[in-house]
């Protein structure tokens, strides 16, 4: 999916009733040393706040879990051991 996709993708959540804050984690190159992880909101997605291509989008609350690393509990401590959380 593209970055212009994703964005377009998050409107028409939004539009369809999705919470505007409702948390999003983009992934580039999942599972790789070089594997970039961005969370935002919906919002800022829909805004194309997103800087890279061929991006897999999680959105819900699971997205929160995207920098707490393999393992993750809700509530536990995060760390971003492997990834970078912007």
């Amino acid at each position: 999916m593209a970055a212009s996709t994703a964005a377009t993708f998050a409107g028409r959540l939004i539009a369809a009733g999705r919470r505007p804050d409702e948390p999003v984690a983009v992934v580039h190159a999942a599972t790789a040393e070089r594997q970039d992880v961005q969370r935002l909101t919906l919002t800022e997605l829909a805004a194309g706040r997103v800087d890279v291509c061929s991006p897999s989008v999680i959105v819900g609350e699971v997205a929160r879990l995207a920098a707490a690393g393999p393992g993750a509990r809700p509530g536990s401590p995060t760390a971003t051991t492997g990834a970078t959380g912007r």
